[in-house]
């Protein structure tokens, strides 16, 4: 097993402006009945922040995803780096401050909306 950089990440996911596609991959990943499971090692791109729960279930019932985007690119949005496979903290390239919980909905956001915080 080589100990390079390159071994460890392999597959990463940027989505560089909130368009269609965005939209499809947030409902993907917060959408209880699609079960869906990417297999990155990070995710880089805006967050649909807000009250999207509903959104997400208009959609599970039928609303077209186009119509899912326009409404959640309403809501103001960061980017986060979402790191899903941890031996990326082993090169030190980023240093882990804090993990949240994807579906802990007891956690609450600091007052700058931004639920994980890494220093490169």
């Amino acid at each position: 097993m080589t100990n390079s950089l390159a071994s460890v990440i392999v597959n990463g996911y940027i989505l560089n402006k909130m368009a269609v596609k965005w939209a499809k991959f947030i409902y993907n990943n917060r959408s209880t009945i699609k079960q869906y499971t990417h297999h990155f090692d990070y995710v880089l791109g805006g967050v649909a922040d807000g009250q999207i729960f509903d959104l997400v279930k208009a959609v599970d019932n039928g609303l077209d995803i186009s119509d899912f985007y326009e409404e959640i690119a309403n809501y103001g949005t960061y980017d986060q780096l979402s790191i899903h496979n941890e031996k990326i903290f082993t090169y030190s390239i980023i240093r882990l401050i804090k993990v949240v919980k994807a579906y802990d909905k007891e956690k609450l956001y600091d007052k700058r909306r931004i639920n994980k915080k890494i220093e490169l």
